[in-house]
């Protein structure tokens, strides 16, 4: 009889193996840990100070601060489209103006760029990395915006969409596009 039993429950061990391939197990087994509040108990030897103060940091303009990824995208791209390279170069990553060297060449690239004509972009998704190493620069960034992006442009007669995968960085709390020179 304990043979049979023990087949039993390795059968069942079994099945259920094979179905977890099938399926997913957090959104049902991991669903009790949203649902529990953990115990706050403070440390009475814990002390709550502020937070010392930051130094060597420069404000950011309020007009080149874009809060959601997907506007700093679309931000761009329409600054582009209507030949404001100078404000686009405010949305530019600060290491990515680096590597253009100066305004001047970023904005003569731009120009002859704009000969593809953009029309209009729609991100169409945004995911949210944790780190992320751009294989241009061979640089890796913390808090990156992956972005699928639908691009609309004027190609001779017709309108061409073209769908590319970009990225934007948060630097000091506001997303930054990254366009290096070719």
């Amino acid at each position: 009889m304990s043979i049979v039993v023990t087949l039993l429950a390795f059968a069942a061990r079994g099945w259920t193996a094979f179905l977890n391939v099938f399926s997913t197990r957090s959104a049902v087994e991991f669903e009790r840990f949203k649902l529990t509040q953990l115990p706050y108990r403070p440390d009475p030897r814990i002390t709550m100070e502020p937070a010392p103060a930051i130094f060597n940091v420069a404000l950011l303009h309020e007009d080149a601060v874009s809060t959601d990824p997907a506007d700093c995208e679309e931000r761009f791209t329409s600054l582009v489209r209507d030949g404001r390279f100078a404000d686009a170069w405010e949305l530019l990553s600060p290491d990515c103006q680096v590597s253009w060297g100066e305004k001047a060449r970023f904005i003569e690239e731009m120009r002859l760029r704009q000969a593809a004509n953009i029309v209009d972009s729609t991100v169409r998704e945004v995911r949210i990395l944790p780190t992320w190493t751009d294989e241009l620069s061979s640089k890796t960034y913390r808090e990156v915006a992956e972005l699928l992006v639908d691009y609309r442009l004027q190609h001779n007669a017709r309108e061409v969409v073209v769908q590319k995968s970009v990225h934007v960085v948060n630097i000091r709390g506001g997303w930054k596009s990254l366009c290096y020179p070719t």
